[in-house]
């Protein structure tokens, strides 16, 4: 239950019709995703020597994000009821090359706390982000970043938020040293949700930080640090759709101004979860857009865009079957393709399993089931920043 409350407060998006789309990630599977990741083969055909692990207790664990460390090895970050205080708190590991434990540690107070993101920083130790009830404001969500050492111990950390929810769900090191982090604050607002970017110094003292949208619920999922000294920042919003909720890409200055922003979605709308800048100066987006199935009940299919340098939308591809599935990242890979790792319900054992589609220029390099080509509005809203020191 603790995951998912706060899982979802990261995840939660509304389709169109208005059912809620909630992302949940399942721990014992992230290793195993990633060995996936390092590999293109197609899910029908043996695998490659490699390795999968569980890791956990008796009770609920999760994994939210990994990353390769510079040893070869991995970190991993997400939230554990089985250990620490018991009521679910913030969980790293750090794993050898083979998948064994080398150091793991559980950081919280008495209440819910979990974290959503994690990257090795420059000096050999790891930032993270994600969320926290046991400092935040009464029983409400802040958002909680922690600057490790290589070890795990806390160097600092800092949470960030109000008399109101606000979630870390990205969190990236910049070329300054210093830190980007992205999630959604109802702080700001009464009635919604706003996307929410915080440029911290490597110190974790705040630089700038800025909210972005309107009245309706925005939300920011993914962050990164663009070759311009920018940011690319991607989510979802509802304050600028014609109904519903579209998946939205913000392009911003170093100092958080909005440099373009663009809407992504038709009558079915959509939601990303993942933006990472492309070797021509583009923009690879993976997420999920709704589309209508058997009985006219909503299913989700995985989304793939590339856009242009501006924004517009140089191909796109949906994934998918008859049941909900969607991505949760993507890269690019070194032959100029993506890989892409999401959830499905329509292939697999039939409930949510692992997908590791390929696509290449758009295209499945060994395809899917069913692998169409949607068209999609590139809209320019007229946008609302407010700042704080």
């Amino acid at each position: 239950y603790m995951y998912y409350q706060i899982w979802s407060c990261a995840a939660k998006v509304p389709t169109q019709g208005g059912r809620i789309f909630d992302l949940r990630a399942v721990f014992c599977i992230l290793p195993l995703a990633f060995f996936f990741f390092t590999t293109t083969h197609s899910l029908a055909a043996p695998a490659p020597a490699g390795w999968a692990a569980t890791y956990g207790g008796a009770n609920r664990d999760e994994g939210h994000s990994i990353q390769q460390t510079s040893d070869g090895g991995y970190i991993v970050a997400g939230g554990t009821e089985s250990f620490g205080a018991g009521n679910g708190d913030l969980w790293v590991l750090k794993l050898g090359p083979d998948g064994t434990v080398e150091w793991q540690r559980t950081y919280g107070g008495d209440k819910q706390d979990a974290a959503l993101s994690i990257q090795q920083t420059g000096d050999g130790g790891y930032i993270v982000a994600g969320a926290t009830a046991s400092f935040g404001v009464e029983d409400d969500y802040d958002s909680w970043v922690l600057k490790l050492g290589h070890d795990g111990a806390v160097e600092w950390q800092k949470t960030f938020g109000g008399d109101g929810w606000t979630c870390a769900h990205s969190v990236q090191q910049t070329g300054d040293g210093g830190y980007v982090v992205a999630g959604f604050t109802d702080y700001f607002i009464t009635g919604g949700s706003t996307a929410w970017v915080s440029k911290l110094k490597s110190d974790g003292t705040v630089e700038w930080q800025k909210t972005y949208g309107g009245e309706n619920g925005d939300y920011a999922r993914s962050i990164q640090q663009a070759d311009d000294g920018g940011y690319i920042v991607a989510g979802s919003t509802s304050s600028f759709s014609a109904g519903g909720t579209y998946l939205w890409v913000l392009k911003l200055r170093p100092d958080g101004t909005i440099n373009w922003q663009k809407t992504y979605g038709g009558v079915y709308g959509g939601a990303a979860f993942s933006i990472r800048q492309t070797s021509d100066g583009g923009y690879a987006v993976a997420g999920r857009t709704a589309s209508p199935g058997a009985g006219g009940v909503e299913t989700l299919d995985l989304w793939v865009l590339k856009l242009r340098p501006g924004g517009a939308v140089e191909w796109q591809r949906t994934y998918g079957g008859i049941n909900w599935d969607f991505a949760d990242s993507i890269q690019e890979v070194s032959d100029g393709g993506y890989i892409v790792i999401g959830e499905t319900e329509s292939f697999g054992a039939g409930n949510e399993d692992i997908w590791v589609p390929a696509p290449a220029a758009g295209a499945f390099k060994r395809r899917s089931r069913r692998g169409r080509r949607e068209v999609a509005r590139a809209q320019s809203p007229k946008h609302h920043v407010s700042s704080r020191p």
